[in-house]
């Protein structure tokens, strides 16, 4: 997505709210999960995470395995039935509508893994208004996703292309550390 797009949907996002955003008008025909009306997971200072899609499910494998105790929301029945086979709590909604189940005042932390900034900083607004001091972790795409997701409340935004770049520079050999080897071993 280039800059200057995401800027201009920012800015009518800012002049007219959520329904000027490209996701909620992909999402106008098509049925959303909506969560268990009652249901709240009685879960204390565990991971709240929306989205097991690509990077999400890195993410909450990795929390999973570790015993971590987390709530996964997600709108795919079919993702939310694999997690519960695996005995985690999963709720199969959208992840705006679904943060009623997270219990966020008693959470350690929101981490919001969907590909949609818009949506995200619905999510991150909301979850920021209902426990000030949750930490937050959203995933952009952008510079001008990062600034709009850090304005709603985000903790932290995590950058794809910048922590990949980063990545790939801290294991680049560059010639001076060639040098620098070279002379050690010489």
């Amino acid at each position: 997505i280039a800059d200057h797009a995401v800027r201009r949907q920012l800015h009518l996002l800012e002049r007219f709210g959520p329904a000027a955003g490209p996701a909620k008008a992909a999402r106008a025909n098509a049925p959303e999960a909506e969560p268990d009306p009652g249901f709240v997971t009685r879960q204390q200072n565990h991971t709240v995470l929306i989205g097991f899609g690509r990077v999400g499910s890195m993410v909450g494998n990795r929390l999973i395995a570790a015993g971590d105790p987390v709530l996964v929301i997600d709108d795919k029945e079919e993702t939310i039935a694999k997690l519960r086979a695996r005995n985690v709590e999963a709720v199969a909604a959208n992840g705006v509508t679904g943060l009623v189940c997270a219990n966020l005042k008693a959470a350690r932390q929101l981490i919001v893994a969907i590909p949609d900034c818009f949506e995200a900083g619905q999510i991150v607004e909301q979850a920021r208004a209902a426990n000030p001091g949750l930490a937050i972790i959203a995933r952009a795409h952008s510079d001008a996703e990062e600034t709009y997701l850090t304005r709603y409340g985000a903790t932290t935004v995590v950058q794809g292309s910048r922590e990949t770049a980063e990545a790939m520079l801290a294991t680049a050999v560059t010639p001076k550390a060639a040098d620098d080897a070279d002379r050690a071993d010489g």
